[in-house]
């Protein structure tokens, strides 16, 4: 078990840490289009067009 166990770390940790920077992206992503939305609905000029931005404000929330 000691030897199999050596073996496998390193593709192990090659995953956690390629889905940890993935999901990092994902949270900066979701954080920036919540904050620009929150910034432009004083100006009421969305971008993104039909999506309400209800949204926004309930994932800003979450």
């Amino acid at each position: 078990m000691a030897t199999t166990f050596r073996t496998r770390p390193s593709n192990i940790t090659i995953i956690e840490v390629t889905t940890l920077i993935e999901g990092a992206i994902l949270i900066a992503l979701g954080l920036s289009v919540a904050f620009a939305s929150y910034y432009l609905s004083d100006m009421k000029t969305f971008v993104l067009g039909p999506i309400d931005p209800s949204i926004f404000h309930e994932l800003r929330v979450m």
